[in-house]
């Protein structure tokens, strides 16, 4: 694992990049703040199980997160987050020891809407994508033209955000999932349920991420 610094938009985020030996499938972890950090990381220490390669990173900066803190209004600032995760995706491109990985994205909450977009932005670069709790209806006009495999995990006591989604996951002409964790409501309700989640994500992420092997 490495510390980085990632020129992107007009900012430098702050990120950790881990490669486990022979990964050809990168997977950026975006994390916009708050509660779901643990969730993140988790997922990260999965997909590094299954070896494949993460880059977490911080969608605002040291600075926006304070900000954030007190008026709770950057996390839905999707075209500003979005345009900082095709940044990232483009920088990805520059490194010789990570450029040439298939890549996957997993985001939480309103990060995964900036994610969705990100990704109907580089149809033939994304291959898979996870949302954890998230808010594809804040970037429902973009769910058509997302090609990346899908996945969107809601708890189930969340009625509006099981709605949200379940409003949203029409929209979605890739190959998709729908899955619901029941008798948890949410991010409170205990680790238990987001260890459960962690995985249906890595899995996911480990099924459709993966190279296609060469025709011999």
């Amino acid at each position: 694992m490495r510390e980085v610094s990632i020129p992107a938009a007009g900012v430098h985020l702050r990120g950790e990049l881990t490669i486990p030996e022979h990964a050809t499938v990168l997977v950026l972890v975006i994390d916009s703040g708050g509660r779901w950090r643990d969730a993140n990381r988790g997922c990260a220490q999965r997909l590094h199980t299954l070896g494949i390669a993460t880059l977490s990173f911080d969608l605002l900066t040291p600075e926006e997160q304070e900000t954030e803190r007190q008026s709770k209004s950057l996390r839905f600032a999707i075209d500003k987050l979005t345009r900082r995760v095709i940044a990232v995706t483009d920088w990805i491109e520059t490194l010789e020891s990570v450029g040439r990985c298939e890549l996957g994205y997993f985001a939480a909450s309103t990060a995964a809407a900036a994610a969705l977009a990100a990704a109907a932005h580089h149809p033939d670069r994304v291959k898979a994508l996870a949302s954890l709790a998230g808010r594809p209806d804040l970037a429902i006009e973009f769910l058509p033209k997302v090609r990346a495999a899908t996945l969107l995990v809601i708890p189930e006591r969340d009625q509006p955000l099981v709605h949200l989604n379940e409003r949203a996951f029409p929209y979605l002409r890739c190959a998709k999932r729908l899955e619901i964790i029941a008798g948890v409501g949410g991010r409170y309700d205990g680790d238990a349920w987001l260890g459960r989640a962690a995985d249906l994500c890595a899995a996911w992420l480990n099924e459709h991420a993966v190279p296609i092997p060469a025709f011999r």
